[in-house]
């Protein structure tokens, strides 16, 4: 059996799960017998803080289609359950084995999450691999096992296909953005190139975490970002996410909401979403509302500089590609977006 330590916690990678369940309770049953023995002996106290080498875990199976902006209910249920399930006392194993498709964002809200203050009481967290071979090598190359300390057996780092960031702090990180266009660019065009709509999409989305992800407007969320390159396709996927409130239970928009409320019909968050990246709020609403992130990011794409630009926060989705928004039944306490860059 390989154990690849993340962080803190214990990735496990078993292929009989009905089996290493077993030899769990063996364990348990033989350290409580050696609790039994030393009471006895009255030695109890000396040893309160060992725990059985082996706990039964309880396990939550990820969705065949892992990729948050595509099965987003299915992904935001399957992060609510890790969450709701995490005990003190239990390790929790992440079961990725029938994973069917996987995309960066969802790596990103995977890994966050483990590392989230939500998960912090957890005894441990384990996982396993997806079954297939494209998919395996797909949460390889994402860049997720950069925040592994001991990797599974077979696998090789490749620092040309994908890189993940991690930062907590309300400061904007030109460097990070710097490091993430002259990888893509050099991926995909052979050389390090400018491409500014690219990086003012970076430096917008964290400007945003800094105003949108705390209720408060005090606490900041860490913000993740990654990007993953395809030199065959000639394309370079970005995602951002931060594991905040959101936009639309921030103290920013909330505070805006309250003075708009009676002057427009609202109608549902992926309209408003729609509204907020297109500059129509002000001109809907008659007040100066002067909200320049997320517009900017959009001018970007309607510039070429960037494509394929979609958005999920709270309870909204939106393609900013085709217009097309929706409502998803389960809320998503954060902002993700995501966007691609390719050579013609």
């Amino acid at each position: 059996m390989t154990n690849v330590i993340v962080g803190f916690f214990i990735m496990k990678k078993i292929t009989d799960f009905e089996r290493y369940h077993r030899n769990q309770l063996r364990a348990q049953k033989r350290f409580a017998r050696y609790l039994s023995q030393r009471h006895t002996h009255g030695a109890f106290g000396k040893i309160h803080l060992f725990r059985p080498v082996e706990e039964p875990v309880i396990p939550v199976s990820a969705p065949r289609i892992f990729s948050l902006m595509e099965n987003p209910e299915e992904v935001l249920s399957f992060i609510a359950a890790l969450s709701a399930r995490a005990r003190r006392d239990r390790p929790l194993f992440i079961d990725l084995m029938n994973v069917e498709r996987i995309s960066p964002e969802a790596v990103l809200l995977l890994l966050s999450t483990i590392k989230s203050r939500r998960l912090k009481k957890c005894l441990r967290i384990g996982g396993n691999e997806p079954r297939d071979p494209e998919v395996s090598a797909a949460l390889s190359q994402s860049g997720f096992y950069s925040y592994v300390t001991h990797k599974p057996k077979g696998h090789r780092s490749d620092s040309t296909t994908g890189i993940m960031k991690k930062h907590e702090g309300k400061k904007v990180r030109e460097d990070i953005c710097a490091q993430l266009v002259q990888h893509a660019t050099k991926a995909i065009y052979g050389k390090v190139t400018k491409n500014g709509g690219l990086y003012r999409a970076l430096i917008e989305c964290m400007a945003n975490t800094r105003d949108h992800a705390s209720v408060e407007g005090k606490e900041q969320e860490a913000w993740w970002v990654s990007v993953h390159c395809n030199a065959e396709a000639k394309t370079a996927d970005f995602a951002f996410l931060d594991n905040g409130v959101g936009i639309f239970k921030s103290i920013k928009w909330q505070n805006f909401t309250k003075r708009i409320a009676k002057s427009i019909f609202f109608t549902d968050q992926s309209s408003l979403l729609n509204d907020l990246l297109h500059a129509h709020l002000g001109s809907r609403t008659e007040l100066p509302y002067r909200g320049k992130g997320l517009p900017a990011i959009l001018k970007a794409q309607q510039r070429g500089q960037i494509t394929n630009l979609r958005l999920i926060t709270n309870k909204a989705y939106l393609d900013a590609t085709s217009g097309v928004g929706r409502v998803i039944k389960q809320e998503f306490k954060g902002t993700c977006l995501t966007w691609r860059i390719q050579c013609e």
